[in-house]
């Protein structure tokens, strides 16, 4: 009878622990709770057994836990393999208030192998970033600073319509504005490139230093598209002379200009004897000055020797800026018919809008006394001339103001002494001329000349050279 009562009271509790949450230490489990143990002095006590017992456990089912002694921890059979719960002891990780630290050994990221404190590894493609933002930059895939690896080389991007910031000390030393600029020493660059020292004494803003103990630091300027361009350069020689000493410049193959470090500056000339060395002519479209002196209308620089030069009034009975001297070029001359003698370019005409000359004439612009001088040759080539016949040439200065038109006749003489003996006979004869004469301003200068007294023209009767010069005398 006892038998059955125990048999009864056994499936009253299997039933009843079935139906509800059964309580050891409390009349009021929770609900929720299959078992619930309470108490303020005991326990619950899982197996306890070293590790080699755990891992030989055969078919362990999930969620099985025991304590490992040889590891000193609670293990969890998991969906495939023991997992070990994290305690004081055995945890890597520590907390200090809100902050999460390790304070020892490596941290990987995608890598169980980690070579440094922290690294991060995508092992799916070449790329690997780290992104910063905040609550400016926004949290989307253009947003924020990215900081990684970008196949073999290396990328530090602002993805943000902002400036760039790389300093030391506390301070933004270099800036890269958000419109291209760089700045060195400044933090708004007003050029692609702006370097602002901050140092003082004898450190330079900039340095070049070239590891090759025969050339100096070099800089190149260029235009895109090509290989050639301006190149300066601290030393461009050969060895056994003091590279801090020069400074040259360079023009695609040909050095240009270097400057010395004991003042001198040589152009076209790399070894300058003097302050300024010019291997070359020299051309200036602006004034010449002496000691910031440019000197007066008319004056001409003069040299005094072992003195300064200087600028000094030119004594001159004739002004450069009215007169000329204008060559005569070969015309032929028909017999006793006035041919108008053909001019060639003037020289020495300092004023053309004083002394203007043509092919034909020359203006006179100036209101003066003027001097015309010069020589004039006449050939007669071979001529027939009658007994006693003595040809002679002729040249008329013509001088038209507009109004009126004088001429001045020059030479009217024979050209040479003939023999009263008719006969074929080529002659040749120059004649100087030389008179004053005022002319009003406007008038035209031409000039004419003659052949006389030669009976045939076997040859070629002609002007065939001289010059005149005309001279404002007052």
């Amino acid at each position: 009878m006892r038998k059955i009562f125990l048999v009864i009271v056994s499936c009253l509790i299997t039933a009843a622990l079935q139906a509800q949450s059964v309580g050891i230490g409390t009349a009021t489990p929770d609900a929720s709770a299959l078992l619930h143990l309470e108490s303020t002095s005991k326990g619950l006590l899982l197996p306890v057994m070293s590790t080699t017992n755990r891992t030989g456990i055969a078919a362990p089912a999930q969620g099985l836990m025991l304590y490992d002694f040889n590891t000193k921890s609670i293990w969890m059979k998991g969906a495939t393999d023991w997992q070990e719960m994290i305690t004081t002891s055995n945890n890597n990780w520590f907390e200090n208030g809100g902050n999460l630290y390790r304070s020892a050994g490596f941290v990987g990221i995608g890598t169980a192998n980690p070579y440094n404190k922290l690294q991060i590894h995508n092992n799916l493609n070449d790329s690997n970033f780290l992104r910063l933002t905040n609550n400016t930059s926004g949290n989307g895939p253009a947003d924020g600073l990215l900081i990684g690896a970008r196949g073999a080389g290396a990328a530090l991007l602002n993805l943000e319509n902002g400036s760039f910031y790389l300093g030391t000390n506390n301070d933004s030393t270099v800036t890269l504005s958000a419109n291209g600029r760089v700045g060195i020493g400044t933090a708004t660059p007003g050029g692609v490139l702006q370097v602002s020292s901050r140092v003082t004494g004898t450190v330079p803003s900039v340095l070049i230093v070239d590891s090759n103990t025969n050339n100096g630091g070099s800089l190149k300027l260029r235009t895109l598209g090509n290989t050639t361009g301006m190149l300066i350069t601290e030393y461009s020689g050969g060895s056994n002379f003091n590279a801090d000493q020069f400074l040259d410049i360079k023009s695609d193959t040909a050095y240009v200009a270097t400057f010395r470090g004991n003042g001198r500056m040589g152009i076209n000339n790399l070894n300058p004897l003097y302050v300024l060395d010019v291997g070359g002519d020299v051309n200036t479209t602006g004034r010449l000055l002496l000691s910031g002196n440019a000197g007066t209308a008319g004056q001409v620089l003069t040299s005094n020797g072992a003195s300064d030069p200087s600028w000094q009034t030119q004594q001159d009975l004739y002004p450069g800026a009215f007169r000329a001297m204008i060559p005569f070029t070969t015309t032929g001359i028909s017999s006793a018919i006035p041919t108008t003698v053909l001019l060639g370019t003037a020289h020495y005409n300092l004023n053309t809008t004083a002394i203007a000359v043509t092919a034909t004439g020359v203006t006179i612009n100036t209101t003066g006394l003027y001097q015309i001088e010069g020589k004039v040759t006449f050939n007669t080539g071979t001529v027939t001339v009658a007994a006693g016949g003595n040809p002679y040439g002729t040249l008329d200065v013509e001088i038209d103001n507009g109004v009126t038109n004088r001429t001045y006749n020059q030479i009217n003489g024979r050209i040479d002494q003939l023999s009263v003996t008719a006969g074929s006979i080529a002659f040749r004869q120059t004649h100087p001329f030389k008179f004053l004469v005022h002319i009003t301003a406007g008038s035209v200068l031409s000039f004419t000349a003659n052949i006389f007294q030669y009976a045939s023209a076997a040859g070629t009767p002609q002007v065939s050279g001289g010059y005149v010069s005309i001279n404002r005398v007052e």
